[in-house]
């Protein structure tokens, strides 16, 4: 990561939250060459923030601006002996942010230029005149970038999530990709909390839990023939230009752009964008190619700008901006550990209400350690990443895991969202070594067991408070479908007095005139539906086969 840029010489940046701008000082009348703009550090904790997340150091970061008035070293003296700041006044920052709320804003490059005569109060005042209106509840995290803003408690607008994927798209680190999400998810917190499930589906490229199985199923065909209807092209030229971009996404900005249009649509949401992905997806029967087309053709004709390219490479499948699901994960858990748990807010109307007891300032998320900063913080983002890893392992929708979030926090998620039936669990996976070295030097000194690796199909069953059992696979698919013969088994299977359970084992193919275990290729070869049932083997009423004596054997183990 490259290191925070050095202090202007004379530039008052703009914040949020507490508001606070830099002493201008003086300044040398050579310039310096023309430097890449970085986003404004809001506070003194984003700072550290920033630092602990990057590089662990006590740096701190300011704004570039295009002309620098001063060299090197002489900003270097400057930041020993001006760095001053001061703080303004919270409610005239609001207020000003307030006034200006209704229309969209972008928040990141902002910065003012002052002389150096200017004082300090006018330094002040500039930075609070300006300052976003988002800033009430949690500070940006320093990254590059704008973020468009939108009047709080409105939808979001679909134009602030392609912003936010055209910054992410600039940046291979997967730190700032990190940060710039983060800080994105905390202004949709902060504004528009209910569409977080929205903008969390949309970053990955997702519109529903894998387990539910709604897929979009596009071709390109569909994409080619809306694109060109959309944009008066024929399809042989998409086809060509798409032969040449090799991105169908770039083809529809690209001509997109070249289009007039005698009256503007209704801008996108985010939440019309989900809602039209999911109504594409449910489209089936006659004519649905058709009304696909015609589905597609309605959001690119309202689409601005970089919009049709992300609707593409959403509708595709493939955002191209290095967005996984853990990445977005990290992101939301950061996002989620910056914001005040409610144990702070109790904690400081029971200080203020009695002067004479500290008993509340003392405690961790006391009103005196909040925000954090150092170590705290540190240890708070690595344990809200921890935690939603494990809860999302256990219930894999964000359906659940993100209202769960809203009402109480990241404290409280375990005891909320936890391990049920019916949700299938993200299977524990192997970790490849490099050799049988690594593997023996592991388990030197410690007591372990083999298990025979049996040649099949992950799967997993459920069995639900209501009698019904479900199958899904290693990818969280449902196969409920696929194994008839493995439904027909557990009634006989269960013991009396269990009503739930989840096994997670594996399904074999089986040679019952061979008494033998088939490869995974002819289980492969199941249909998915319409399957016939058959009698499915269990390896306890087979005692002269290999799988049971395997079985017996590790059972004898297990009761040593």
């Amino acid at each position: 990561m490259a290191p925070p840029a050095k202090k202007s010489a004379s530039t008052a940046a703009l914040f949020s939250g507490k508001s606070k701008a830099a002493v201008p000082t003086t300044s040398s009348s050579k310039a310096a060459p023309k430097r890449r703009r970085r986003a404004v550090v809001d506070s003194d904790e984003d700072e550290d923030e920033w630092n602990e997340l990057e590089s662990g150091a006590a740096a701190k970061a300011d704004v570039d601006v295009d002309a620098m008035e001063a060299d090197d070293d002489e900003e270097d003296e400057e930041d020993e002996d001006g760095d001053e700041t001061m703080e303004t006044d919270e409610k005239s920052s609001k207020s000003a942010a307030s006034s200006n709320s209704s229309s969209f804003k972008f928040f990141g490059k902002a910065a003012a230029k002052s002389s150096a005569s200017s004082s300090s109060s006018s330094s002040s005042a500039a930075a609070s005149a300006s300052t976003p209106a988002s800033a009430s509840v949690s500070a940006a995290v320093p990254v590059d970038g704008a973020i468009v803003m939108w009047p709080a408690g409105t939808d979001v607008p679909y134009a602030s999530v392609v912003a936010a994927f055209t910054e992410i798209s600039k940046h291979t680190g997967r730190l700032k990709i990190v940060a710039h999400l983060s800080k994105f998810y905390r202004t949709v917190i902060d504004l528009t909390p209910s569409q977080l499930i929205d903008i969390v589906y949309l970053t990955v490229n997702k519109i529903a839990p894998q387990f539910e199985g709604v897929e979009l199923g596009l071709g390109e065909t569909v994409l080619i023939k809306a694109i060109a209807s959309v944009t008066g092209s024929t399809t042989a030229q998409i086809k060509l230009a798409y032969t040449k971009e090799g991105d169908l996404g770039t083809v529809a900005k690209q001509k997109k752009s070249n289009q007039g249009m005698l009256f503007q649509p209704k801008k996108l949401t985010a939440k019309a964008v989900l809602r039209a992905y999911r109504a594409i997806a449910a489209t089936s029967g006659m004519k649905s190619r058709q009304a696909k087309v015609d589905q597609i053709k309605e959001l690119l004709v309202a689409a601005e700008g970089a919009e049709s390219l992300y609707i593409i490479r959403g509708l595709q499948g493939k955002l191209r901006i290095r967005l996984a699901l853990q990445t977005c994960l990290v992101a939301l858990s950061q996002a989620f550990a910056h914001q005040k748990p409610k144990s702070v807010d109790s904690a400081s109307s029971s200080s203020a209400s009695s002067a004479s007891s500290s008993s509340s300032s003392s405690s961790a998320f006391g009103a005196a350690a909040w925000p954090l900063r150092g170590k705290k913080l540190t240890d708070r983002l690595e344990m809200s990443e921890k935690t939603l890893k494990q809860v999302f392992s256990e219930v894999p929708s964000f359906d659940s895991v993100i209202p769960a979030l809203l009402e109480g926090g990241i404290e409280s998620l375990r005891e909320t969202c936890y391990l049920r039936p019916g949700v299938p669990v993200n299977p524990m996976l192997a970790k490849p070594t490099k050799g049988v070295g690594e593997v023996i030097k592991r388990f030197t000194d410690i007591e372990f067991t083999c298990e025979l690796k049996y040649d099949g199909e992950r799967a997993q069953i459920h069995l639900l408070p209501d009698g019904s059992v479900m199958v899904f696979s290693r990818n969280l698919e449902n196969n409920t479908q696929k194994y008839p013969d493995i439904l027909a088994m557990i009634p006989d299977a269960v013991k009396p007095g269990i009503d739930t359970f989840i096994i997670d084992c594996e399904a074999v193919a089986y040679d019952r005139v061979a008494g033998t275990l088939l490869p995974f290729q002819v289980l492969s070869t199941r249909k998915k539906v319409d399957v016939r049932c058959v009698r499915s083997f269990c390896p306890s009423a087979h005692t002269n086969t290999r799988a049971h004596k395997h079985t017996r054997a590790r059972k004898e183990l297990f009761e040593l």
